[in-house]
């Protein structure tokens, strides 16, 4: 199947087995989108789910700058086995992109060939990155199998909780 009425928003795409987004599954986002991609299924090792950002004469772009301050382009938010790649550019009111844990350990992420953009971030009650791995609970701060590469981040003008940003 092409593109043309795959999904309308973000907000309609099922991730679940056989009907939806599953794991070794590959999505294209194809056009501006000015929502949060927030991901609730996960791939495995050796079948990631894949966002790809290179739909072709319609490359992905998502923007959710000026939306609510804790907006992000892509939040991967408990889930495991995501590659994000070759978007044209992804930012957000927060972050570009947010590998968030609860509690748990979570394995593999790779984010390549990507312009993460967060000049215009300006949420006032985070600080804001490009790029942000994140947790809370027993497994704070643990991330495991993780590539970044091959990326343009893009630096900042603006101020996120009062202080600069961080790419």
């Amino acid at each position: 199947a092409g593109a043309t009425g795959a999904f309308n928003g973000f907000t309609n795409i099922l991730w679940t087995p056989i009907l939806g987004v599953d794991k070794g599954d590959t999505l294209y986002v194809c056009g501006s989108h000015s929502t949060m991609l927030a991901p609730t299924g996960s791939g495995v090792e050796g079948s990631p789910i894949i966002l790809r950002g290179d739909c072709p004469f319609d490359h992905g772009t998502i923007n959710t700058v000026g939306l609510t301050d804790i907006t992000d382009g892509i939040q991967l938010l408990d889930v495991d086995w995501f590659t994000i790649r070759n978007f044209d550019r992804l930012s957000g009111n927060r972050q570009a992109i947010l590998v968030y844990s609860t509690g748990a350990l979570h394995s593999g992420f790779v984010i390549q060939d990507t312009t993460v953009d967060n000049r215009l971030s300006a949420s006032a009650t985070n600080f804001c990155t490009g790029i942000a791995f994140a947790s809370r609970g027993a497994a704070a701060g643990l991330c495991s199998k993780v590539l970044i590469t091959r990326n343009t981040v893009l630096g900042s003008t603006s101020s996120c909780a009062g202080q600069s940003n961080n790419d």
